[in-house]
C-alpha cells in the first residue's frame, strides 16, 4: 500500500502527554515545489499528505515505495558507519578461536610428539587448548579483581550431602 494509513497496529503511539501520534509524523507538511530552508532542512514536492516523497522510477522498478531523503554531514557518517558494519560483518570476539586451536595443534604436533600413548598425548593437548583460549580471553574488573585476590570463582549457597 503506497498510502500510508494510521492505525494502533502499525503506528500510533502513545506520546509522554498521553496522546496517540504518529511515530512517522504522518500527515506530512504539503510542499508544491523542493525547498531547502536556512537552516538545511529539505522539504519535498508532496501533494498528498499520507503519501511520503517518494521516486516514481524506483517505485516502479521496484514494486514498493521507498523514501527519499537528503542527508546532511552527521546523518551520512552514521549511514555510513552502519552499512559499513553491516556489509563486511566485523569479526566478534570469539571468531579467531579457531585459529587459536590451530596453532595450538601445530606446537603440539611439533613439540610434544616424543610422548608415546593416546592418553599421554592428549591430555597436554586439553591444557594447551585451554590456556590458547584463556590467554586471549577478555576478562572484566571484578573478574580480574577475584583472581588477584585469590577468591574463589564459584559461590555455592547449598551443599548437599
Amino acid at each position: 500500500q503506497q498510502v500510508h494509513t494510521c492505525s494502533r497496529a502499525t503506528c500510533l503511539r502513545f506520546n509522554r502527554h498521553g496522546q496517540l501520534v504518529c511515530k512517522r509524523q504522518a500527515p506530512w507538511q504539503l510542499s508544491l515545489v523542493d525547498i531547502i530552508d536556512e537552516h538545511g532542512t529539505w522539504s519535498p514536492n508532496l501533494t498528498y499528505a499520507f503519501l511520503n516523497n517518494y521516486c516514481p522510477a524506483i517505485t516502479t522498478t521496484l514494486c514498493c515505495n521507498n523514501n527519499i531523503k537528503l542527508t546532511n554531514g552527521s546523518e551520512t557518517k552514521d549511514a555510513a558507519w552502519y552499512l559499513t558494519g553491516y556489509s563486511t560483518k566485523k569479526q566478534n570476539k570469539n571468531d579467531n578461536v579457531s585459529a587459536f586451536m590451530a596453532n595450538t595443534l601445530l606446537y603440539h604436533q611439533g613439540y610434544l610428539s616424543h610422548l608415546d600413548g593416546t592418553l599421554n598425548h592428549n591430555c597436554p593437548l586439553l591444557f594447551h587448548c585451554q590456556h590458547a583460549i584463556n590467554w586471549e580471553m577478555e576478562m572484566s574488573g571484578p573478574q580480574v579483581m577475584a583472581y588477584l585476590m585469590n577468591w574463589r570463582d564459584i559461590i555455592c549457597l547449598h551443599h548437599y550431602t
